[in-house]
């Protein structure tokens, strides 16, 4: 059975180093930011087609990642949640007529944009979280009646989109509902900094083509922590855009990756990474969910 969703909540500390949760004084000389990583994993056979209540269950489990880091609140820093590709989407179990086996089903872009509302209100009462908010699946008509499928990544603080990174590479899923349907995608830069830490971000076949470390390099900008969001995917060290002593999280809907945090003290594709032990587990919350913590410095 694979694992979903998985939720990243990762709190960016200054000053604070290892050991379990604590409170103390901010450290401002300090070159380092503590990073407290939450994962959620449930499996993901328990979300069937009707996705009506994941946004719902996504506020909550929002809610809850910000009520665990209350004790370490007045440290300030930047926290993060990552949920995985395909989130919010339902999934088909295969015995529909046009359906060729279990996969995500693409809501309408109408709905996308009530999600994309209800989103903003989350992320409000989240205040500065940032919430890299998994990938939406949608569909819309384009010219001459031709139905277009795109994924989206949006990235949201004190309920406003940070950006919205598209998924340019087809996986194929869009086929299993509508066959006739198109997938295509639009430009937008796979990165963004929240006070001074960058980050990156590939949606799973993104990652398998190299998307965000071929955009690094052709621009110039070092990524400090590598975030990739998935379903059936793993780490692909010479994919990896993030820099020596950086990071790359995995956070996957299914399959052997599962959820990961990984560092690397020289080039990715020569030096073997380390995957970082676990620090702390809650008990099960929504739909199963387990709660797992990584703590780690980043470099500033």
């Amino acid at each position: 059975e694979g694992r979903s969703p998985a939720f990243h909540d990762t709190r960016i500390l200054h000053g604070h180093h290892g050991g379990s949760y604590g409170r103390g004084k901010p450290q401002t000389n300090s070159p380092h930011k503590t990073l407290v990583h939450r994962t959620l994993t449930v499996d993901k056979h328990n979300f069937g087609p009707d996705a009506s209540n994941r946004l719902e269950e996504f506020g909550i489990a929002v809610s809850q990642a910000n009520s665990l880091l209350e004790m370490v609140a007045e440290l300030g820093g930047v926290r993060v949640l990552v949920a995985p590709e395909y989130y919010f989407s339902g999934r088909s179990t295969g015995l529909g007529k046009n359906l060729d086996k279990e996969g995500p089903n693409p809501m309408s872009r109408d709905a996308k944009h009530d999600l994309y509302a209800g989103l903003k209100k989350i992320s409000s009462m989240a205040g500065s979280l940032v919430i890299v908010a998994g990938s939406i699946f949608y569909t819309k008509n384009g010219f001459w009646g031709k139905v277009q499928g795109f994924s989206v990544c949006p990235v949201l603080r004190n309920g406003q989109f940070l950006t919205k990174l598209y998924k340019v590479g087809d996986d194929q899923n869009l086929k299993y509902n509508m066959r006739e349907a198109t997938y295509t995608s639009k430009d937008a830069a796979p990165y963004f900094t929240v006070d001074g830490v960058r980050f990156g971000v590939d949606i799973c076949a993104d990652h398998s083509d190299g998307r965000l470390k071929k955009w690094a390099e052709d621009q110039g900008q070092t990524i400090d922590v590598h975030i990739v969001v998935a379903e059936g995917s793993a780490v692909i060290r010479p994919r990896v855009a993030a820099r020596p002593n950086g990071y790359a999280i995995l956070c996957d809907m299914s399959g052997d990756g599962d959820v990961d945090v990984l560092t690397c003290t020289g080039a990715w594709t020569t030096v073997v990474p380390t995957s970082l032990p676990r620090c702390g587990r809650s008990n099960p919350q929504i739909n199963g969910v387990v709660t797992y913590v990584y703590k780690f410095d980043v470099l500033t």
